[in-house]
């Protein structure tokens, strides 16, 4: 009688070892067809994209986030109503000119701190839509090869986009240029479009050449803007912009209509050694309590 009970007791032993051991295998079958966890389940989106939605970062470098464990990199980063603390950027490498693969955008995001995109090639379209930027926005020497869009956007701190190539439309529609916007030897092959763009600083867009014009329609500045030493290849419009510290056009070079509709100028419009190569320019029906005289 001992016996039979030790014999089941050593059957019942061997059958349980064996479901274990079938568990365990199960779980390793399940975790080799998975394959290798990816930065994917860190927010939604697809095997191409990457979501993060209602998140914070802290002195986040954008770079970290886009590549999957198995070396490939995803297509697009989007960030919905995220909050950014401390400096963000794309690289530790300050002066190092680097590639960024894949789109970024950017949707009701707050910058605590700063945002460097300087020094990079964005082969993805980059946007910005009803952001707010509590410090600097520092965009030297980028080159955006896709679509670049900051609208409806705030920024209290330095907008810095000198040196920048625009190789495909820039649109800033409805954004407030709170601190000082510089633009300086930036080069826009599409038209720049700046409609209801309110400058509260300073504009500075020197030596920039707008391959197909620019239309700054609605525009509001109250602080001094200046296109100096810049040429126009396209059309270019100030229909019914309101310039409250004057317009610098000096040794400006036109190739294209550049019309002043309703414009509102209360300072003046300077426009020493201007030279027109094409049509004249157009200056319809100006007010203000400073009205340009006798044309160009």
């Amino acid at each position: 009688m001992l016996q039979a009970t030790d014999s089941n007791q050593l059957l019942r032993s061997r059958r349980m070892n064996r479901i274990i051991l079938t568990i365990l295998l199960s779980g390793i079958f399940l975790n080799c067809c998975a394959g290798p966890k990816t930065n994917k389940e860190a927010g939604d989106g697809d095997e191409n994209s990457l979501i993060f939605t209602n998140r914070t970062f802290a002195n986040q470098n954008l770079s970290e986030l886009i590549r999957k464990t198995d070396g490939r990199s995803i297509i697009r980063l989007e960030f919905q109503r995220c909050t950014f603390q401390g400096a963000t950027g794309l690289s530790t490498l300050l002066n190092a000119y680097q590639n960024f693969p894949c789109g970024l955008f950017f949707r009701e995001c707050t910058f605590e701190g700063s945002l460097s995109l300087q020094s990079v090639s964005f082969t993805g379209q980059v946007d910005f839509h009803k952001c707010a930027f509590k410090k600097d926005l520092i965009a030297r020497n980028a080159v955006f090869i896709a679509p670049f869009g900051l609208r409806e956007c705030g920024i209290d701190g330095e907008a810095a986009f000198q040196n920048c190539i625009f190789m495909k439309e820039s649109t800033w529609i409805g954004s407030y240029f709170y601190g000082v916007s510089l633009f300086q030897g930036s080069r826009f092959m599409k038209p720049a479009q700046f409609q209801n763009v309110h400058f509260q600083a300073n504009g500075d867009f020197t030596q920039c050449r707008f391959e197909e014009g620019a239309i700054y329609d609605f525009c509001i500045a109250q602080g001094k803007l200046d296109l100096s030493e810049s040429r126009q290849d396209g059309l270019m419009t100030f229909k019914k912009s309101q310039l409250q510290k004057g317009l610098q056009m000096n040794r400006f070079r036109s190739f294209a209509l550049l019309k002043f509709f309703e414009t509102r100028f209360d300072d003046s419009l300077r426009i020493r050694e201007f030279r027109y190569f094409a049509e004249k320019p157009e200056l319809v029906n100006p007010i203000g309590s400073v009205i340009p005289s006798g044309g160009f």
